[in-house]
């Protein structure tokens, strides 16, 4: 006999009949109860065990759902690091590049600083150079004026000096003044 008893063993179970036994009747009723009873509970034990094997299915299923949530969290993770890692780098390059030119523009703004400040020493130089010229050329010219004011003055000298030398008839008959 096996360790467990199924409704149908029960129900083909007979005994043996003796003088002074047990009433039939009563054991057969007693036997159809058990018979019942472990039907009901090998119903429940079936219904018990489907439901272990859904929720084993069902467990199954959310720990799958768990191990591709914590796999996609690890995925996410990772992409945002690298995501990270490279608008980190990216950054560092344009701040590199935006100094290289910030630097570059720099030394041009200070070259074209030295060019303008040489030019504009340049045209003090030629400033001074055209105003001691100019100083030069205004004093000749008014050295020149002296000069003619002088020429003229003597020149009014001589003819009123002139003027009042008489006439002559052969200076008047010539031509004269």
């Amino acid at each position: 006999m096996s360790d467990t008893l199924s409704p149908l063993d029960v129900k083909n179970r007979r005994f043996d009949r003796k003088m002074k036994g047990y009433d039939p009747a009563q054991v057969d009723a007693f036997m159809q109860a058990i018979r019942e009873t472990l039907e009901t509970l090998y119903r429940r034990l079936d219904d018990m065990e489907r439901t272990v094997r859904e929720q084993k299915d069902r467990l199954s299923d959310y720990q799958r759902l768990e191990a591709t949530l914590r796999e996609t969290l690890t995925t996410a993770q990772t992409m945002s690091e690298r995501l990270t890692e490279a608008a980190r780098k990216e950054a560092e390059a344009i701040l590199g590049q935006a100094e290289v030119e910030a630097d570059r523009r720099l030394r041009s703004l200070e070259a074209r600083k030295a060019e303008l400040i040489a030019q504009i020493h340049e045209l003090k130089r030629e400033r001074i150079t055209f105003e001691a010229r100019l100083e030069s050329l205004l004093s000749l010219h008014g050295r020149l004026l002296d000069t003619f004011r002088q020429e003229e003055e003597r020149l009014d000298k001589v003819e009123d000096a002139l003027t009042f030398v008489p006439k002559t008839k052969d200076a008047a008959g010539e031509g004269g003044l």
